[in-house]
């Protein structure tokens, strides 16, 4: 069984072990959930170390992301069972339950954010995953989320969607190199990417790879009140 086939029948059980409803699509390498929701995958092509694996993702809605919310995951292990069961890991938890909860309109209230729009002042849910720390952080103080430092440029990019979304990685080397991505709707957004490198480079030196990664999502609220 190749790596991609083994990562879709491991996402596959542990959906269905949540009681979510899965089939294998019949017109490519992908699941198919409820409300046609689907769930593709493929091997990032390219070499690289051993002990990692990459894949794309591709969380596509007909009405909602046609073209799909698209992730680059790294599976890390000394076997491909390892690295795929990381992958499995880090989208269900970082990604995926938070367009799901998002689909099904599970928010919390208490996080919503007003942005003036064009329209007018507009309100949205938000629901971050969760936020990954690469590196040794020790000493240092670990932020909650990346949200609150994007927030600066946020009212500047929303679009007025039903859904937004940024995905997210900073990580600073022991030399004080800062390197990542931040994708706005699967655009790279610079501005967000730079307030994030500012914010890594404000922390303490510590001499160690420190690293950053997070997955938000917003919904576009039916009413302003």
């Amino acid at each position: 069984m190749s790596p991609n086939h083994l990562l879709l029948y491991s996402l596959r059980q542990s959906l269905e072990h949540a009681g979510i409803p899965v089939e294998f699509s019949q017109k490519y390498a992908a699941l198919e959930l409820p409300g046609g929701l689907e769930i593709a995958s493929g091997p990032v092509e390219g070499e690289f170390h051993p002990s990692m694996l990459p894949f794309w993702i591709l969380t596509i809605h007909p009405e909602y992301f046609p073209r799909g919310i698209d992730m680059q995951v790294v599976g890390l292990g000394d076997t491909v069972e390892q690295q795929v069961y990381t992958v499995t890991d880090q989208y269900l938890s970082g990604i995926f339950n938070t367009i799901y909860t998002g689909l099904e309109g599970r928010f919390n209230p208490e996080e919503d954010i007003r942005v003036e729009m064009e329209e007018g002042d507009q309100r949205f849910h938000t629901s971050a995953g969760a936020l990954q720390y690469q590196g040794n952080w020790d000493g240092l103080q670990r932020p909650d989320d990346l949200l609150t430092f994007l927030m600066p440029e946020i009212p500047n990019r929303m679009e007025p969607n039903e859904f937004n979304w940024v995905k997210a990685y900073v990580a600073r080397h022991a030399d004080g190199q800062i390197i990542g991505d931040c994708f706005w709707n699967n655009q790279f957004w610079p501005e967000g990417f730079d307030l994030l490198a500012r914010q890594m480079q404000s922390l303490p030196a510590n001499d160690a790879f420190i690293g950053l990664k997070q997955f938000i999502l917003f919904r576009k609220c039916a009413g302003n009140d």
